[in-house]
This record gives C-alpha cells, structure tokens and sequence, in this order.
C-alpha cells in the first residue's frame, strides 16, 4: 500500500482548545496535507514516526525484534563458550547471530 512520501512535517499548529491542547494540526508531504484536531504532542510524534520509518518496512517491525533478541541470546552464548574455551561451539552461535543480525536487516528493509 503506497502512502505520502517523507518527509512529513507540521505545517501549521493553533491551538483552538487551550483545556485540552488538543491542535488542529497541518501535516504535509509530496503536496498531500492531513488535517485534524489532536494533540500537537500526537502530531509530532506522528511526524517523526513516519520518517523514521522511510524506507524501512514497518510491517516486520516485530520480526526484526525478535531477530535482535536472538542475537543477543546467541552472543551472550557465544561470550560464554569462549569463557570455557569452547571454540567451535562459540563460533556456531557467532555464525548464527550474524545470520539473524543479516535476515533482521532484509526484513527492516522489505527484502524476502
């Protein structure tokens, strides 16, 4: 699904509800503009949630967390195994742990 191209940015911000801030804010991005009443607060965090995300595939967001959390179950593994010297073994979980670091970097970028 396509969607305006970043960057987004806050065009314009009044304040019409001073009890609760919420703001009729003006987003915009490759001439396309989104008006509503939120919170400024909310708008920019919309913002910059949305540019962060240039280029990246925020659909695998999940995958790739849980890939980095592999990561660093394997390289803590991999830390203990050169504690005990076992060298093969420590080698294994670092091979492992650069893969999963590989696959979380193509899923962030929308790649197979």
């Amino acid at each position: 699904m396509n969607h305006t191209k970043e960057p987004w940015r806050i065009e314009s911000a009044e304040s019409d509800d001073p009890e609760t801030q919420q703001t009729c804010v003006s987003v915009s991005g490759e001439g396309v503009v989104l008006i509503g009443k939120i919170l400024r607060a909310d708008g920019e965090r919309l913002v910059a949630c949305v540019n962060g995300c240039a280029g990246l595939n925020p659909a695998a967001y999940r995958q790739v967390v849980e890939k980095h959390k592999a990561n660093i179950e394997g390289l803590l593994q991999a830390a203990a195994f050169l504690d005990n010297l076992k060298l093969d073994m420590a080698k294994h979980s670092l091979e492992t742990a650069l893969g999963n670091c590989a696959e979380a970097l193509a899923l962030a970028e929308g790649q197979p």
